[in-house]
């Protein structure tokens, strides 16, 4: 009887012990869940970084594209008002051709030099214009 009661005992013990191994695993899963838990946060989070810098990139594109356009706009400004600056000079020149002839040849060499220089200005003002077209199509 006594055998029986200290064989029960030590099967009871056993239980218990197996009950608490199995709770131990239990809570060792439990803590590897959270730790995945908190990887995929961690992972979230990351991601969510990634996407805000990528949206200040975009913002920072279409900034630098609004002052492309500004500088388009602008140069085109220039262009014009040099055009119209350009049709007044060779007006101006060709009304005191007609005063005297000896100034007439010192105002026919400035002409030629004033031409010379806004054909200049001219063309550097389209290449420029050009190149800044080039650099916002090569944005889109």
């Amino acid at each position: 009887m006594l055998l029986l009661l200290l064989l029960l005992l030590l099967l009871l013990l056993l239980l218990l012990l197996l009950l608490l191994l199995l709770l131990l695993l239990l809570l060792l899963l439990l803590l590897l869940l959270l730790l995945l838990l908190l990887l995929l946060l961690l992972l979230l989070l990351l991601l969510l970084l990634l996407l805000l810098l990528l949206l200040l990139l975009l913002l920072l594109l279409l900034l630098l594209q609004l002052l492309l356009l500004l500088l388009l706009l602008l140069l085109l400004l220039l262009l014009i008002t040099t055009i119209t600056t350009t049709s007044t000079t060779t007006t101006t020149t060709t009304s005191t051709t007609t005063t005297t002839t000896n100034t007439n040849t010192n105002t026919i060499t400035n002409s030629a030099a004033t031409t010379s220089t806004t054909t200049t200005k001219l063309l550097l003002l389209l290449l420029l214009l050009l190149l800044i077209l080039l650099l916002l199509l090569f944005l889109y």
